[in-house]
């Protein structure tokens, strides 16, 4: 509870018990219980709300030469969990992967927290449901959706893409940005 509707509900009690008609300080209990049950209310209705995080950067020419995951500079965000809930993230950028004619390529992106890839399924393929991909020499624009569970507690998030094949051309994302949205069970 922020300290603004805490200092409002000490007001209320004190001018409540002030101003009481049956006496100093009686009749106050049923007045004390309304206001914490208010009190408690107001709370309950603070961690309910959704709220939002966003992650930009402007760095442009990430390039992307590795098939392990690689930190997008500038997209590490804490994430301050304080109810149980579910964390919902939107990641986009414009990306491509560069096959000259070597095979074929493609480039990954998406979020990760405390060093763990989000994903809907399949984390142990070398597609996992969620993923942002492009494979074409052309810029494209690259979206992941992923969701988890997460218990109170700060967590670190940050964007990363890879490599998903071995090759000597590298990829580039440019722009990167995630919406992290959450959302209190």
């Amino acid at each position: 509870m922020n300290n603004y509707i805490q200092g409002l509900l000490v007001t209320l009690l004190f001018v409540a018990v002030a101003s009481a008609d049956c006496g100093y300080y009686c009749c106050c209990d049923s007045l004390v219980s309304s206001i914490t049950a208010l009190q408690t209310r107001v709370t309950a209705l603070e961690n309910a709300k959704v709220q939002t995080i966003t992650v930009t950067t402007p760095n442009q020419n990430n390039i992307i030469s590795s098939q392990s995951w690689t930190v997008i500079p500038g997209t590490t965000t804490n994430v301050q969990i304080t109810v149980p809930s579910n964390l919902i993230v939107h990641v986009t950028s414009t990306s491509h992967a560069d096959s000259l004619g070597n095979g074929s390529e493609s480039l990954d992106i998406t979020g990760f927290i405390n060093g763990y890839m989000m994903t809907l399924g399949n984390p142990a393929t070398g597609a996992p449901t969620g993923l942002g991909v492009t494979n074409t020499l052309q810029w494209t624009t690259t979206a992941a959706l992923n969701q988890q569970f997460l218990n109170p507690g700060n967590f670190t998030f940050d964007i990363r893409s890879r490599l998903r094949y071995p090759t000597a051309n590298p990829g580039e994302v440019n722009n990167p940005g995630a919406v992290l949205i959450i959302v209190p069970v």
